[in-house]
């Protein structure tokens, strides 16, 4: 009896196909650990530009019908890219985006946010709160809310 096995040219193939193939799925993981650690990074960085270079001085703030208008100045050199608003009204809460664009360097700029009044009732207090984008990130300023008192347009 004659016993068969697998030819030296066919066991070579199969042994480079296999390394070949773990090499691949060692790549792609390596790929995508290394992106991970990137973002992650990027994201530290935007915390700390949130916690370092954002800084907004609030003017004047006042609120009529169901528009809001804060004037603010961006005392820093460094761009914010957009605002949330939190509306605390007498019946509820209300977050809002502001309806200018960005506020550059050392800007002053009306933002203004729009509600709906019969929900949210008289304006109480304001809460502005940063919004800045690295790379493509757009990373809320959590650290930097400023809260506003509000009062009546005249």
């Amino acid at each position: 009896m004659q016993k068969k096995g697998v030819s030296p040219l066919i066991a070579t193939i199969l042994l480079v196909a296999f390394t070949i193939t773990i090499a691949a799925m060692l790549m792609t993981w390596g790929r995508s650990l290394l992106e991970k650690q990137i973002l992650g990074a990027e994201s530290a960085q935007a915390r700390i530009d949130c916690i370092e270079n954002v800084e907004v001085d609030v003017r004047s703030a006042c609120y009529k019908d169901n528009k809001v208008d804060i004037v603010i100045e961006n005392k820093r050199n460094y761009k914010i890219d957009s605002f949330l608003i939190r509306l605390v009204g007498k019946n509820s809460v209300a977050v809002r985006p502001s309806l200018a664009g960005a506020l550059g360097p050392y800007e002053a700029k009306t933002i203004s946010a729009v509600y709906d009044p019969i929900i949210t009732g008289e304006i109480e207090e304001a809460v502005m709160i940063p919004k800045i984008k690295i790379k493509d990130i757009v990373t809320v300023c959590q650290s930097n809310t400023i809260p506003i008192k509000m009062k009546v347009c005249q």
